[in-house]
Parts: structure tokens; C-alpha cells; sequence
């Protein structure tokens, strides 16, 4: 598995129509850290803003037994292209947290099978580096879920509930459901949620932001 962390700064005095862009993946090695550091603090002499901050992971299984499971989200969509390529999405595109599931295998060229899941999130209000840098800033996919749906304790019933749940949400199916088939619905998510396949994105944040955040600190930007 692979996992990709992308920041994208503005400076809000600098650059075309007052906006320029940087790109970071924090899975990568010390050196581009460091020559993300320096690009930041040669931007201008104002405190960057986080405009959007971005989380990729790829995962070695087919979307196809994957669920993505966000409860906040206002939309849950599955699109399915004539190749029979599936993507599904939990909310609105440009909107504060836009997250979606795919086949990057297929998308991307890689060997498959390959899942990717993509969260982009748009803080608001904007923070600055030295918030993002203190800590203190909430992580944005605290309630972005991936299930196994290759668990293997799963029922037969089980099993198609959660697929079910793939094509409408959890939370529509969970609302569509008599209540002896919530609880079945809800013993199907907790045995998937334990597969050990699935790294959460929540902790990739975790893990790779504390990194850069000390990074930041060592030099001076928080």
C-alpha cells in the first residue's frame, strides 16, 4: 500500500490573480520535505494559508470489495462507466470535504487490483501554516471509514447487505431497513471495520502531518 499527502498553499499576495501553488506528498522522503519548507518560506513574507489539504491511498484489492462509509456527508454517489469501471463519491465536489473510491489500477496503469480513495479537504476558515503546524488543527478525516467486505466472518446476508450499502450509502440503507435488519447491517460494518487489510486515512494524517509538522517547526514556519 502506498499512501500520498498533498498540501496546497496560496500566497495571498503573490503569484497569478493573487494565488500560487504548491504541491507536497508527504510520504515522500526527507529531502522533498525539506525542499517543501524552503519553497514555503520563500513564497513571500506573509504566513501561507492552507487552502486545501489532500490525502491519496491505494490500496492492493478491487473497489468491488470496498465500502465507503462517510455519515456527515450531505451526497453519497456510485457512477459506473461504460467499461464497467466503478467510482463512488461522499460529497459535493469543491465542497468543504469531497471523498471518493476508485479503481487506479484501471485510471492510473498500475497492477491491479488497486483501490484508491481520495479525500480532499477545503479548511473554512482558512488556517494558517502555524495553526496547521501547532497541532491544534482538527484532522479533517476523522469520519471517513473504508470496510472490508472480504472479511471473513461475514455472512451470506451480511454480505449483500453491505453491498447493497455500496450503491446507496450506508446511512440511506441504514434508514430504508426494518430494525432486526439495521442490527444485521450493523454487525456486517463492525466485522469488516476489523479486517486488518484497511489503513485508515484518518491515521495516514496522523502518522504523515506529525512528521511535517516538526518539520515545520525545526524551521521556523510555525
Amino acid at each position: 500500500m502506498s499512501d500520498d499527502g498533498v498540501v496546497a498553499l496560496w500566497d495571498p499576495v503573490g503569484g497569478k490573480g493573487g494565488r500560487r501553488w504548491l504541491r507536497l506528498q508527504v510520504c515522500g522522503n526527507q529531502r522533498s520535505h525539506l525542499a517543501f519548507v524552503h519553497k514555503v518560506r520563500a513564497l513571500s513574507s506573509s504566513q501561507p494559508v492552507v487552502a486545501r489539504i489532500d490525502i491519496a491511498l491505494d490500496y492492493p484489492v478491487s473497489p468491488r470489495w470496498l465500502l465507503l462509509d462517510r455519515p456527515l456527508a450531505p451526497t453519497y454517489e456510485r457512477i459506473e462507466d461504460k467499461a464497467g469501471t466503478v467510482t463512488y463519491s461522499a460529497g459535493a465536489r469543491g465542497g468543504r470535504l469531497f471523498v471518493r473510491v476508485y479503481d487506479s489500477a484501471t485510471r492510473h496503469g498500475l497492477e491491479p487490483p488497486m483501490t484508491r480513495i481520495e479525500a480532499e479537504y477545503r479548511p473554512s476558515p482558512q488556517v494558517t501554516m502555524s495553526e496547521l503546524a501547532s497541532g491544534a488543527f482538527p484532522n479533517p478525516f476523522k469520519d471517513i471509514a473504508l470496510y472490508d467486505l472480504y472479511a471473513p466472518d461475514l455472512d451470506t446476508v451480511e454480505l449483500l447487505l453491505l453491498k447493497a450499502a455500496q450503491c446507496t450509502g450506508v446511512a440511506a440503507l441504514r434508514r430504508s431497513l426494518p430494525a432486526p435488519d439495521q442490527q444485521r447491517l450493523d454487525s456486517a460494518i463492525a466485522k469488516a471495520k476489523s479486517a486488518p487489510r484497511l489503513f485508515p486515512p484518518r491515521d495516514v494524517y496522523e502518522e504523515r502531518w506529525t512528521y511535517l509538522r516538526e518539520e515545520m517547526v525545526l524551521h521556523d514556519l510555525a
